[in-house]
């Protein structure tokens, strides 16, 4: 057998007095085709065969002869363009794969049918971060089947964003203001965890200064916070409550949700 698409030589007896080639099927002379040597291109197919005939002569006498050659394809088309390799800080943020980005050429010139296969999940260290390896596969129509992957990653490093945060206060009596907690949210889906923890010190002239502290971390460990200050003008330092004290409470969160990933 010979390749789909390849060029071929075939050598005839030495000493004739003329040489005549010709060739039937998938295939074509290159060439000269009066010479003891011819050289004969294969076409494109799939287990298909061609068929090469000599005429040859030496002084008065001529005779023929003919011989069947396979042809086989087995080279797979090459994948010329993908999407690019790309990074995105959420998994739900990830496209979907796009057969239409992918272009690729065959050997034999024919049809391609681009494809893709199922993403291959490569989990990191926290939930917003992992790897993706997305194959596209290009096959002719012999089977042959080519491919080429594109790495996705995904890397959440922002931290949550804080909204509503209640504005420092100066007061003048003896009991601390309500705690209004504010609200955060994250880039990724999922909510944060909310810390908040509470100092109180003493101010000057008897006042006591209250710190309200927010800290909002995500499920990859990023975290911002915001401070409110409280500052109590009416109260000795003998009448205060919370005098050179710290509180803290942690408020529970929604776990983040896994990547969807094309399939």
């Amino acid at each position: 057998a010979v390749p789909a698409v390849s060029t071929n030589l075939f050598l005839g007896p030495a000493g004739m007095s003329s040489y005549r080639w010709a060739v039937s099927g998938p295939a074509t002379i290159v060439g000269e085709a009066t010479n003891q040597m011819v050289q004969i291109r294969a076409g494109a197919g799939c287990d298909t065969n061609f068929v090469v005939t000599l005429n040859a002569t030496f002084n008065t006498s001529s005779g023929s002869c003919s011989q069947s050659v396979a042809v086989s394809d087995t080279e797979a088309p090459v994948i010329t363009s993908l999407p690019i390799d790309a990074t995105y800080s959420c998994p739900d943020l990830v496209a979907k794969p796009n057969d239409r980005l992918v272009k690729a050429i065959d050997n034999s010139g024919g049809e391609v049918t681009i494809g893709h296969l199922a993403d291959v999940v490569k989990p990191g260290l926290c939930p917003n971060q992992l790897t993706i390896a997305r194959t596209y596969t290009a096959t002719d129509r012999c089977g042959n089947v080519g491919r080429r992957t594109q790495t996705i990653t995904v890397s959440d490093t922002m931290a949550p964003v804080f909204a509503r945060v209640p504005a420092d206060q100066t007061i003048a009596g003896t009991t601390p203001p309500p705690i209004v907690a504010p609200d955060a949210v994250d880039n990724c889906e999922g909510d944060p965890v909310i810390k908040f923890t509470e100092t109180s010190a003493h101010g000057r002239a008897g006042s006591v200064i209250l710190k309200r502290t927010w800290i909002a971390t995500d499920a990859c460990g990023n975290s911002s916070s915001v401070t409110q200050v409280v500052t109590m003008t009416g109260q000795s330092s003998s009448a205060v409550n919370v005098s050179q004290s710290t509180k803290t409470t942690v408020a529970s969160a929604q776990p983040a949700t896994q990547p969807a990933t094309g399939h």
